[in-house]
């Protein structure tokens, strides 16, 4: 995807989060305390919006 490792783990965590609830819930958390590069902010918005969640099969 691009992001590299030392943020892969705040992403990853993002991504579970919208595939288990939403993503309302996962744009929160991803506003709310991210510490990210711009360029991984960019990647993790456009992920969120396209990736399906359980919810929504």
């Amino acid at each position: 995807m691009g992001i590299p490792w030392e943020e892969a783990n705040i992403t990853g965590g993002l991504l579970g989060t919208k595939l288990i609830t939403n993503k309302l819930v996962a744009y929160q958390e991803f506003v709310g305390g991210s510490n990210l590069s711009s360029s991984t902010k960019i990647i993790v918005v456009y992920t969120l919006c396209g990736f399906a969640n359980i919810g929504s099969i």
